[in-house]
């Protein structure tokens, strides 16, 4: 009886390996046949608003009408090429007010497949002062800067503080910028790290250690009126 048994698991055995086999195949086929995922992709990953966007997709159906939206905002309708690809400027719309940069959805569809990219709209390189509390010669706040680096890549930033006479008093390190348009909000801290005389006090915020008037890329002034 013990061979018999034995013979039969092993057909038993054979069988359900057999089986499998055909059932990841099978599956390898299913998933074949779905093809390649559509992708999207921008030139960049950070606009300054008023710049366009240009758009590229890849891996859609051939010859089919797809649409555009940015955070399901309408945008339009085009159609792709022999091989399912297309590229299209675009042309998002402004900020909020108030608001230094956003974070936009791009979403295409031809009505079978759908992608998604992302991107960052920003405003041209600035700086302010938020939460302001405190006397005037004891203010503090927040720094936020943004548009100071449109490709992504961290820079570290300077503030300068120019007294009424226009000469520098003291540098301090603001902070390193982040995400894809230089970003950067401070924690709250003293606006003026020192004993602040009255008069008309000029900040610059760049990224250059040593002071200039004339510092190379985005540099930044406002000026703040201590009475």
């Amino acid at each position: 009886m013990y061979p018999i048994h034995r013979r039969l698991r092993r057909t038993v055995a054979s069988a359900v390996c057999a089986a499998a086999a055909v059932f990841v195949f099978g599956a390898a086929v299913a998933q074949a046949d779905l093809g390649p995922t559509p992708t999207l992709t921008p030139d960049r990953s950070c606009y300054v608003v008023g710049q366009p966007v240009q758009l590229s997709g890849s891996a859609f159906a051939p010859y089919r009408s797809y649409v555009v939206s940015i955070d399901g905002v309408y945008l339009g309708s085009r159609t792709t090429d022999g091989i399912g690809n297309f590229s299209v400027p675009l042309h998002p719309g402004g900020l909020p007010a108030g608001a230094a940069e956003h974070y936009d959805l791009v979403e295409v569809t031809d009505g079978t497949t759908s992608a998604e990219t992302n991107f960052t709209l920003t405003r041209r390189a600035g700086f302010r002062i938020a939460n302001l509390t405190g006397a005037t010669r004891t203010l503090t706040g927040r720094f936020v800067v943004w548009g100071f680096s449109l490709t992504g890549v961290s820079k570290p930033l300077y503030l300068h503080y120019l007294n009424p006479s226009g000469k520098l008093r003291k540098t301090v390190w603001l902070g390193t910028t982040g995400g894809a348009c230089g970003y950067l909000r401070t924690v709250v801290r003293r606006i003026f790290p020192f004993t602040v005389s009255a008069g008309t006090w000029t900040l610059q915020v760049d990224t250059q250690q040593l002071y200039s008037r004339q510092a190379p890329g985005p540099r930044v002034r406002i000026r703040v009126v201590i009475s």
